[in-house]
C-alpha cells in the first residue's frame, strides 16, 4: 500500500501552526516514507539528504505529533488525513 500527501498540502504554509499542521511540507514527504515501512536509509536517497538530516526530520515529527515511534507517527499521519491511501 502507497502514500501520498493530499493535494492541497503543496499549497499552504504550516510553519505557524502547532501539533499535526506545523509539519513542513518535507516533514510530510518524510512520514509519507514512514508509512510505506521506509528506512532512514532508504528516505535519506529518496530526498537526497543525508541520513542525519532524515533521523532529524524524523525526531521532529515525532515531536510535532507527540508519539514516541514510527509506527505511532504513521498511524497518527494516517487518522489526521496527513496522509492518502493509493
Amino acid at each position: 500500500m502507497a502514500f501520498r500527501l493530499p493535494e492541497e498540502f503543496g499549497n499552504t504554509n504550516t510553519r505557524n501552526r502547532q501539533g499535526v499542521n506545523s509539519l513542513s511540507l518535507r516533514e510530510k514527504e518524510v512520514l509519507c516514507l514512514v508509512a510505506q515501512g521506509a528506512s532512514n536509509k532508504e528516505i535519506a536517497a529518496h530526498c537526497y539528504i543525508s541520513q542525519t538530516t532524515a533521523k532529524a526530520h524524523l525526531r521532529r515529527i515525532l515531536e510535532k505529533l507527540n508519539v514516541r515511534n514510527r509506527a505511532q507517527a504513521a498511524a497518527t499521519g494516517i487518522s489526521k488525513g496527513l496522509l492518502n491511501q493509493s
